[in-house]
């Protein structure tokens, strides 16, 4: 099982936002597919699969900004979906 943690995409970054996932819990998923896109201060940033197998959590929903390093999704050997998703983090500001 691994880990998607919230990349850091440049010295000055300390946070990133959900936009989207692209896939859902229990989609198989293969090494550097994008699974999500976040944004940063500067950027919109498609987040790749560091590994590959099944996408068995997603720990940070669409629209909830955490800081650089935090658990986002878990990818997992195939066939070992879980149930549900765990909770937001921080909510991002209604205006930006």
């Amino acid at each position: 099982m691994a880990e998607v943690q919230m990349p850091k995409m440049g010295d000055a970054m300390e946070e990133g936002t959900i936009l989207q996932w692209l896939k859902k819990v229990g989609d198989e998923v293969k090494e550097q597919e994008i699974l999500a896109e976040i944004e940063t201060e500067k950027a919109t940033i498609e987040i790749p699969a560091l590994e590959s197998g099944t996408l068995t959590e997603i720990l940070v929903q669409p629209g909830v900004t955490v800081p650089v390093g935090t658990p986002i999704a878990v990818i997992g050997d195939r066939g070992t979906a879980t149930n549900g998703t765990a909770a937001a983090v921080k909510e991002t500001p209604a205006a930006r």
